[in-house]
């Protein structure tokens, strides 16, 4: 794979979206699976997971029987996400150039991770490869941050996380005229018995639902819908603000 294909910002990030204090996120995300996608799937479907991350969600999807490959940019992350979900593909490469055939059941893509591309024209070869990727009929879910609905999410805030190893505060904020937003992370982590500091800076675009449908349109999928996972779907979605998932068929 060609290098300058590598999104690996979140290279040493990995510590913290594998730690155990984000695993109940992770059951969140399958409920929110279940409810909308894999109860329309046949027995063993094949389902291409992008942006995966450290696998929590391919284990997840393996246990429940389902073929799982997934695809990150970032070469530590499928460092823990082949440990995790040994029984999973895993492809190192970007979202935004990969190249399959038709293989896929379904394509998804979760924990907003689409909304770290910054412009529509390089989601919309996201949605593209995505496209060529699904067989005929296969299903494409994914969640994002939604301009019209996520404003007291993402206008600007901070989170915090803490456990007996890590120790992570969030800051973000978020610019409504060119709908960019970014934020920083300062992450101490127990090593050897010393708690070393290690900060990360991240960048993210809300979408409008309406140019996500136009787009998603233009290259070919149907039956575009939006779907909010707590009050849509009565996931119990804990503290965090509801969020919409896009479904649309090929």
């Amino acid at each position: 794979m060609n290098s300058t294909n590598r999104y690996s910002d979140y290279d040493n990030r990995t510590d913290v979206y594998d730690e155990e204090l984000s695993l109940d996120s992770y059951e969140v995300v399958v409920d929110q699976l279940d409810k909308l996608l894999l109860q329309n799937l046949p027995e063993r479907a094949h389902i291409f997971d992008i942006c995966c991350g450290t696998g929590q969600v391919a284990q997840r999807l393996l246990k429940k029987g389902y073929r799982v490959t997934g695809l990150d940019g970032s070469d530590k992350m499928l460092h823990y996400a082949r440990k995790n979900a040994s029984g999973a593909e895993f492809i190192l490469d970007d979202a935004r150039y990969f190249k399959l055939p038709s293989t896929f059941d379904a394509v998804i893509s979760t924990n907003r991770s689409l909304s770290h591309v910054m412009n529509l024209a390089e989601l919309k070869k996201v949605f593209y490869n995505v496209y060529i990727a699904l067989l005929k009929n296969g299903i494409f879910l994914f969640d994002l941050y939604i301009e019209e609905d996520d404003k007291s999410m993402i206008s600007g805030g901070s989170s915090s996380q803490i456990s007996e190893k890590i120790v992570t505060i969030d800051s973000w904020n978020y610019n409504s005229k060119n709908k960019l937003g970014k934020g920083s992370v300062v992450n101490f982590q127990l090593i050897s018995k010393n708690w070393q500091r290690s900060d990360w800076n991240y960048s993210f675009r809300a979408y409008l639902y309406t140019e996500i449908q136009q787009t998603l349109e233009e290259i070919g999928f149907t039956q575009v819908s939006i779907c909010y996972v707590g009050r849509d779907l009565g996931v119990d979605i804990g503290k965090e603000s509801d969020w919409g998932c896009v479904i649309c068929r090929k």
